[in-house]
């Protein structure tokens, strides 16, 4: 049975000091009123147990709720949960005091980017400086997350001090660990230390100076790993042993010298190529004769077995035969085609690191910087209505698909990147009322793969569709709608 606590008794339970809920135990008296696990505890405070006794089996809305957190908790789950919301809202992290920026997680990058370029660590490389005092937060973009690197260097006791907290609502990252790792300023020594995120690493300026051989200069580079087992991209234990590259270069194709994959041709003499290059040239390479249509079975069944490097050079994903190509099609170390072609004509390739600047400079009206799309809305219009829009979530970029067919409306989120970690992601719909009666449809499904424009709603695709005349009543001359990413496993705080 579900347990709320009723609204009206809602908005006699507030702490004193931050005026939040009191759904944050320990709840205590103290002489100017009740008070919350959220805040500092009084002198004179006394624990309030009978309360807690009873509100612990209510439930209660997360203190994000203003932000749009549609959550409701019992009590024991609450900390956890706002301290991970992705509805929480944080002031800028620079020690800039005349920045008054607040915003969610997913916005601080992009505050960074505009803002504070000189405080953004995106290759997670800097430079220690002993000489003079001082201290700064970093933001240092890794991986899909956020993370904050606060540095501070003592120049009278000659220390650095320098620690990395999470930023973010994906709860599995709390378990990771990062390591500092420092090299003298020709790489000639390198010194590697390694702490719990929230635990800082103390540097002495002698100590690290004599490993290191008394460098010119000293350059810290910070990683984030998991640090009970560094788990690589592979699907299952057979996939994690060593690469046989010794067995991979027998399976080079003769004519482009990438790895073959099943399906593989073979001449009339027995010589092998891939699938793709068979559609390419009329003779073998190597003897001159003729490709049939004869296929090498019994090599396809042995190397099925084997296990495979992506063909891109800085990406470390690994994969039997039958992945290994789905994962490079979408690798973001690879080239991608604009994700607007169907859309735009676009015909550009680009790799994913400058994804972003391309459609920020050739493609701005379909980039989605606010949450909010609006535009008229015609429902008498007999033609489909079609648009899509490139949203970004931390380092992810998204694409969302909108059709309305003049009896139904649809949305589709898809991942532009490995289909394997779409289902990390979902994203929620939030219709507005223009009418002007405080209605409002709310609805949330997975993020889905990359695919072709007319594949994306289909039955078995990830989307969101509702039918017009269940909404209509919401949608006056214009179609206003809120869209947000979220990691998948929300749900399961």
């Amino acid at each position: 049975m579900m347990n709320f606590a009723h609204t009206d008794s809602l908005k006699k339970l507030l702490c004193v000091n931050c005026q939040n809920l009191l759904s944050h135990f320990p709840i205590y008296f103290n002489p100017n009123g009740p008070t919350c696990g959220r805040c500092p505890t009084g002198e004179n405070s006394i624990r309030n147990e009978a309360y807690e006794n009873l509100a612990q089996f209510q439930k209660f809305p997360c203190c994000h709720k203003e932000n749009g957190c549609l959550e409701n908790l019992f009590p024991k789950d609450i900390p956890q949960h706002e301290r991970l919301c992705s509805y929480r809202k944080y002031s800028c992290l620079t020690l800039d005091m005349n920045c008054r920026w607040r915003g969610l997680s997913q916005d601080l990058l992009t505050h960074f980017e505009e803002e504070h370029p000189l405080f953004l660590l995106s290759e997670g490389n800097f430079e220690i400086d002993f000489v003079n005092s001082h201290k700064e937060n970093y933001l240092l973009p890794y991986g899909e997350n956020l993370f904050m690197v606060n540095r501070t260097t003592d120049s009278k006791t000659g220390t650095f001090c320098c620690n990395v907290t999470y930023i973010g609502s994906n709860k599995v990252v709390e378990e990771y660990s990062y390591k500092i790792i420092l090299e003298s300023g020709n790489k000639s020594k390198v010194h590697e230390l390694t702490k719990k995120l929230n635990c800082p690493i103390e540097i002495d300026s002698k100590i690290i100076r004599s490993i290191l051989n008394d460098p010119l200069s000293i350059v810290a580079r910070i990683e984030v790993f998991r640090e009970e087992k560094l788990i690589d991209n592979c699907e299952n234990k057979d996939e994690d042993s060593d690469l046989d590259y010794e067995l991979l270069r027998e399976l080079e194709c003769l004519v482009c010298m990438e790895y073959m994959v099943p399906p593989i041709h073979q001449c009339v003499t027995g010589h092998s190529i891939c699938m793709k290059c068979k559609e390419k040239v009329k003779e073998c390479p190597t003897c001159k004769k003729e490709f049939g249509n004869t296929q090498n079975y019994a090599l396809a069944q042995i190397i099925s077995h084997i296990t495979y490097p992506c063909k891109y050079e800085r990406c470390s994903y690994k994969a039997k035969a039958k992945n290994i190509k789905v994962h490079e099609a979408t690798c973001s170390f690879g080239p991608f085609k604009c994700p607007l072609q169907e859309y735009v004509g676009c015909e550009s390739l680009i790799i994913f690191d400058e994804m972003y600047d391309h459609i920020l400079n050739n493609h701005y009206e379909n980039l989605l910087e606010m949450e909010t799309v609006s535009y008229p809305f015609n429902h008498d219009d007999e033609n489909e209505d079609e648009d899509c829009y490139i949203v970004r979530y931390g380092t992810k970029l998204f694409k969302l698909h909108y059709m309305f067919n003049g009896d139904n409306l649809f949305w589709a989120m898809q991942l532009i990147g490995p289909p394997e970690e779409s289902s990390k992601y979902k994203f929620e719909l939030d219709v507005a009322d223009n009418t002007g009666n405080n209605g409002r449809a709310y609805f949330k499904a997975p993020c889905g793969p990359l695919t072709e424009r007319c594949d994306a709603f289909l039955e078995d695709s990830p989307h969101i569709f509702w039918a017009y005349d269940q909404i209509k009543q919401l949608i006056g001359s214009e179609l206003c709608y809120r869209v947000r990413i979220m990691p998948s496993k929300m749900d399961s705080y």
